[in-house]
């Protein structure tokens, strides 16, 4: 079995689900709550701080699931 690699950022997300990036941040807080986003600090290359986005898509898979059973 192939290890998972956590995918990084809201483009991927959506490219993944097939939605607009301004869909899934309207759901931002509830992914968070379930645990199936995640954040990070990240530094870029002139020194700015921020947070980072990132989720592992079998916790999103099953988050969709969770979902679809309310």
């Amino acid at each position: 079995m192939a290890e998972e690699c956590a995918q990084f950022g809201w483009t991927a997300l959506a490219k993944m689900l097939g939605k607009s990036k301004r869909t899934l941040m309207r759901q931002k807080n509830e992914m968070k709550a379930f645990g199936a986003i995640l954040y990070t600090k990240k530094r870029s290359k002139s020194g700015y701080v921020y947070d980072a986005m990132y989720f592992f898509p079998s916790i999103i898979k099953a988050y969709l699931i969770k979902k679809s059973i309310e």
